[in-house]
């Protein structure tokens, strides 16, 4: 063996290697897949090149794909691997491989893939969906840029309408990786010959590779169980005869195929040959990318512990910062900026419990008959005090729906959000405990506002109090605005165009009359829109900060921690898939480092 032939051996040896750990799933290995209708001669092709006997049984030659290695020795050896997995019949397509390896001083050094024959109908005790399943298998392997496809095409057939020449049409259009093998032409109609000539001159199907024509062993051969060696010097008798001898001997007999096979594998291995170290790198590195992703296994209490710990940290430094309004920390959408919502979302509440106490709202009231069926003891003259809590209450009627409501949009945003960071910053394995959670934390707040509004808000309506000194100057405002507004509206002047005396009695008589209902009512209404926008401003503020912020958002760190760390670890766990995906990665990275090491 040259020094030549001994490196492309070896190179070859190595992509058999990747092909026996089971990484063609995986790694796109450069090989040469032997397709073909189930009645094309297929199997004489393979046992021509390898000089083995295949099984002629139509089941067993449909079910599987079939590797074979063939390698120059100065003896011969024979060797295959066992295929049928527990509980598979013969009639049933699988996707392992039997694999034989084959060497002897006339081997070429060349790896086949023989690949199930395509069938168009079932046969009794196959399954139903093997016509698609033969395809399926097929086209995993006739679809790799580096699969060179050995399409073998039987003469006595036509070549438009062949199945395998439509394959090669989907998969390989411009013909760059495709060598046709014509087959059977001893059984061709005297006087059609010349269809197989335009084949092969490339007139039917241009492919770059070229086409090879062979004779297989006829039905008497196969019945006389003629040898290989007999089978090939009576190929070669049957070429030397018109038309076949007008074909480029280069192109015609199963020695010559043999030789170009060879040469064709060498050139796409040497070829390949580096992208496929760097595609072994890079799957390891992705393999190791995954599983970090999906973690360590949770198979104890430690492990499960140890990941409650480590993504309730996670979670509460993402989300403190979105509280707080420290957004450069993170690369966060809009939506979720959890500060900048709830302050558009305060102001919002504020402008709402503000109209409440608008002017156009004291114009629906019933002051004048609030005061007369409400009217205690006062004397005439006197600010009323039981009509005035009795309009006072009925102002801020609405106050605890709206704030409720209010919560409610603001335990939303919050809930989105965090969600929103379990499925983006966290384990998958604890998305499901964590939503429960968060969801407890969300409603157990919320419970907790709903009753610290309630108790504000009754406060609000049992007895109208305040202390701050805004009522009683927005009263005197009120009451100074109102009297202006009389005055430029009722002021009489005489014919020369003054103000009289008369006019200002007018005006001024009605203030200091104890009898005048219509400014009694007037006077209440100011003293009740002074009050309720008193009270308004006070309980938007202590809605804001005693309740959302002291109960949401005051140590969200530590009670965050205390509820996501509490989690029961029976419920820290992972679906079934992931699992077995884990265990599909750990098998497939050994496979992979072991590829490395022999790369």
């Amino acid at each position: 063996m040259t020094f030549i032939e001994s490196t492309n051996q070896a190179a070859l040896d190595k992509i058999d290697e990747l092909r026996k750990l089971g990484l063609t799933a995986h790694i796109s290995l450069p090989q040469i897949a032997v397709i073909g209708d189930q009645s094309s001669g297929k199997s004489s092709l393979l046992e021509y090149l390898s000089k083995i006997t295949f099984p002629k049984d139509i089941e067993m030659c449909t079910t599987f794909a079939t590797e074979v290695v063939m390698r120059r020795a100065s003896t011969f050896h024979a060797k295959a691997k066992t295929l049928l997995m527990k509980g598979t019949t013969v009639a049933t397509v699988v996707k392992d491989i039997l694999t034989i390896e084959l060497s002897g001083p006339d081997y070429p050094m060349v790896t086949l893939v023989d690949l199930p024959g395509y069938v168009h109908t079932r046969s009794t005790g196959q399954p139903a969906t093997i016509v698609q399943d033969i395809e399926n298998i097929a086209e995993t392997y006739i679809a790799s840029e580096k699969t060179i496809v050995l399409a073998v095409i039987p003469a006595n057939k036509d070549f438009e309408t062949n199945v395998v020449m439509q394959k090669i049409e989907k998969h390989d259009p411009m013909g760059r990786r495709t060598m046709g093998v014509i087959t059977k032409p001893d059984l061709m109609d005297s006087g059609t010959e010349h269809k197989i000539v335009d084949v092969m001159s490339g007139r039917k199907m241009e492919l770059e590779l070229g086409y090879h024509i062979i004779r297989n062993r006829s039905y008497d051969d196969c019945q006389a169980d003629i040898s290989v060696e007999i089978a090939c010097q009576k190929e070669k008798t049957f070429f030397n005869k018109k038309p076949w001898n007008d074909i480029p001997t280069n192109d015609q007999g199963v020695k010559s195929l043999r030789s170009k096979l060879q040469d064709i594998l060498y050139d796409l291995v040497e070829e390949e040959f580096p992208t496929i170290k760097s595609e072994i790198r890079n799957k390891l590195a992705k393999c190791n990318e995954e599983l970090d992703i999906l973690g360590p296994t949770l198979d104890t209490d430690q492990a499960r512990r140890a990941l409650l710990v480590a993504n309730t940290n996670t979670f509460v430094d993402t989300v403190r910062p979105l509280i707080e309004g420290h957004y450069s920390l993170l690369e966060y959408p809009y939506e979720h900026y959890i500060r900048a919502k709830i302050q558009g979302l305060n102001e919002i509440f504020s402008a709402t419990i503000l109209k409440t106490v608008s002017e156009a709202k004291f114009s629906k009231l019933d002051i004048g008959g609030t005061i007369s069926k409400s009217r205690g003891r006062e004397l005439p003259g006197f600010l009323q005090h039981e009509p005035f809590v009795a309009l006072v209450r009925e102002t801020i009627a609405g106050w605890n729906k709206i704030t409720k409501a209010h919560f409610d949009a603001i335990c939303v945003l919050l809930y989105d959000t965090m969600k929103y960071v379990v499925e983006r910053e966290l384990s998958s394995r604890l998305a499901a405990t964590f939503h429960a959670a968060i969801e407890q934390f969300v409603h157990v707040c919320k419970k907790d506002m709903y009753k610290q509004a309630d108790t504000m808000f009754r406060s609000e309506q049992s007895m109208p109090t305040t202390y701050n000194h805004y009522f009683t100057e927005t009263l005197g405002k009120s009451r100074l605005t109102h009297v202006e507004r009389k005055i430029s509206t009722s002021w009489e002047r005489d014919h020369y165009g003054k103000y009289t005396g008369q006019s200002v009695l007018n005006i001024v008589s009605p203030f200091v009359s104890t009898s005048n209902k219509e400014y009694a009512i007037e006077d209440m209404t100011l003293a009740i829109h002074a009050y309720c926008k008193t009270a308004a401003k006070r309980y938007i503020d202590a809605t804001c900060l005693y309740v959302i912020e002291a109960i949401l958002f005051e140590d969200f760190s530590g009670r965050a921690r205390e509820i996501l760390n509490n989690c029961p670890l029976e419920h820290v766990k992972e679906p079934k898939r992931v699992s077995e995906r884990r265990k599909e990665l750990l098998n497939v990275r050994e496979k992979l480092k072991a590829a490395v090491k022999k790369f």
